[in-house]
């Protein structure tokens, strides 16, 4: 049977809405970035801008491309290990209907969820581009933490960056897991309302990655709790002193 495929027409209706999109998202993008490096040329600070753009930009193709590509390999896997033999029940029966409507844009689809993956979690990441510059050019206070016998400047410059890396990896893993599973069912490879539930691949993939990364997610996240109380202890106490240091300072003066 062949594919259907949608009418000319629409094809290049849709061709030049997308074009058109993207034209006017770059023309923007570009506008804002041209109006910022106009302001930071005129204040003499031309490399701020350009270290602040580099890092966005860094930012935006690392965490960008490695959502993307999670989600597209963990798409095509699912594909791969999905059941070569379905059985005639009521259940996968009636996904056969979207199993033909998804199977002739399937590769069409990865990609473009990919891509999309890729801008909004770029331009995202981006967004920490000063967590990223404070954790780089970090510099040691001084002062002990009591708890951990870290010093201060790792709550304040080194755990903002380790939470957002920690909340880019989680993103990825559940946006790829959700979309394997996705897949998985559509194909066969997840039929709750049977009794073999599960394919192999299915089981190997929610068995292997799912409890293993919620293990490392909740251990870091306990560290983080502990780590964030402790900062607001040392800050609190680091704060005291300051204020003391200030007060004795004037009054010697």
């Amino acid at each position: 049977m062949s594919e259907q495929r949608p009418p000319a027409r629409q094809r290049v209706f849709v061709t030049v809405a997308l074009i058109i999109g993207v034209l006017v998202v770059t023309f923007l993008s570009v506008a804002g970035i041209w109006t910022d490096k106009l302001w930071f040329d005129s204040v003499a600070f031309s490399s701020v801008f350009s270290k602040t753009l580099l890092t966005k930009a860094l930012l935006f193709i690392v965490v960008g491309g490695f959502t993307a590509a999670m989600f597209m390999v963990n798409l095509v896997i699912a594909y791969r290990g999905r059941p070569a033999f379905l059985p005639s029940t009521p259940d996968v029966e009636a996904l056969n209907q979207y199993r033909n409507a998804f199977e002739p844009v399937r590769k069409a689809a990865i990609i473009v969820g990919g891509v999309v993956l890729f801008f909004f979690t770029g331009a995202g990441a981006a967004q920490a581009w000063n967590k990223y510059l404070l954790w780089r050019n970090a510099v040691e206070f001084g002062i002990k933490d009591p708890q951990f016998g870290l010093d201060v400047s790792f709550f304040t410059f080194t755990l903002p960056w380790l939470r957002e890396v920690l909340g880019f990896i989680s993103s990825a893993v559940v946006l790829a897991g959700i979309a394997a599973a996705a897949l998985h069912y559509i194909y066969g490879g997840l039929r709750p309302q049977s009794g073999e539930r599960t394919s192999p691949a299915a089981r190997l993939d929610r068995s292997d990655h799912g409890p293993q990364h919620a293990v490392e997610v909740a251990r870091l996240g306990e560290l983080t709790l502990g780590a964030a109380v402790a900062a607001r202890d040392v800050a609190q106490t680091a704060c005291g002193r300051s204020v003391a240091a200030t007060r004795s300072c004037a009054t010697s003066a």
